[in-house]
């Protein structure tokens, strides 16, 4: 081996390692409770811009054929129904000076962040990337998350997804869906950093995928806005996608040492009221 090539690859271990070192004190999700939070109606806010059509390639990511981790599929709790975007420009966030875009959509249950230890039925997480990073950097995510309830009745725009959800290793094309019908308020939320709550693989920033699982810490690149507000879904759309991941997909909640939660809303729970507008 050359000079040259040992000093990349000994580049590249030192860049991997600390990171790991960092990320084990920045991971995801967290319980929001009144210990952690600091209260800011100043935060600045996000400006949201989405198509009212665009399409979809909706996959289930549990693959039992796979062979990313050391040769054996990844578990099935780190999988999930995932909606990717086909154009780039379907969903922007801007938080000045930085804009992002929305790369894809999944969904967890039970939800993996809790409001003083308490879960709702299911989660959604819209993942965007910074523009002017790669994926893999120090903040070169934010996500977007919103807690999903039962509703009265089923969400008709999640709907084109969840009456035909995909089983294991395929994917469907969803035509004509309507973002803005379903991306959460961004107006009251809990925000943080912190990190994936699947392992991934992102060269050269991070350890092999058997080395996240086994030391459970996943890439701290992320900065979390978690709405306020809670979507719906009906009980049969959500019965549909826990068929597909038995026992959940869910991650623990960690600690939150050396971090605040910033917040512009008051501790309440998962939103208020019994609003069903959202179906």
């Amino acid at each position: 081996m050359n000079i040259i090539k040992r000093s990349r690859l000994w580049a590249v271990a030192i860049l991997v390692a600390a990171a790991v070192s960092q990320a084990q004190n920045f991971q995801s999700p967290v319980d929001f409770n009144p210990r952690v939070l600091l209260k800011d109606p100043k935060l600045p806010q996000l400006k949201v811009i989405l198509t009212n059509s665009t399409i979809l390639k909706v996959k289930n990511t549990w693959d039992p054929n796979d062979t990313s981790v050391d040769g054996t599929p990844m578990p099935r709790e780190y999988c999930s129904i995932k909606a990717y975007m086909t154009d780039t420009n379907a969903g922007l966030v801007i938080l000045e000076p930085t804009t992002y875009e929305l790369q894809e959509f999944h969904f967890h249950w039970p939800s993996e962040h809790t409001v003083s230890g308490q879960h709702t039925r299911m989660e959604v997480h819209f993942v965007f990337a910074d523009r002017s990073k790669v994926p893999g950097e120090a903040n070169s995510l934010l996500v977007v998350g919103a807690w999903i309830e039962e509703g009265k009745r089923d969400n008709s725009e999640f709907a084109k997804i969840f009456s035909m959800l995909p089983l294991p290793a395929t994917y469907q094309m969803v035509t004509n869906f309507n973002l803005s019908r379903v991306f959460p308020q961004t107006k009251s939320t809990f925000r943080y950093p912190g990190s994936l709550t699947a392992p991934a693989s992102l060269p050269p920033y991070t350890a092999s995928l058997k080395e996240q699982i086994d030391s459970d810490i996943f890439p701290a690149i992320v900065s979390w806005f978690v709405s306020d507000q809670p979507l719906k879904l009906s009980d049969s759309q959500i019965q549909a996608f826990e068929a597909l991941f038995p026992g959940g997909n869910a991650r623990h909640t960690f600690p939150l040492p050396a971090r605040t939660v910033r917040t512009d809303v008051k501790p309440h729970g998962h939103g208020q009221g019994d609003d069903d507008s959202q179906d």
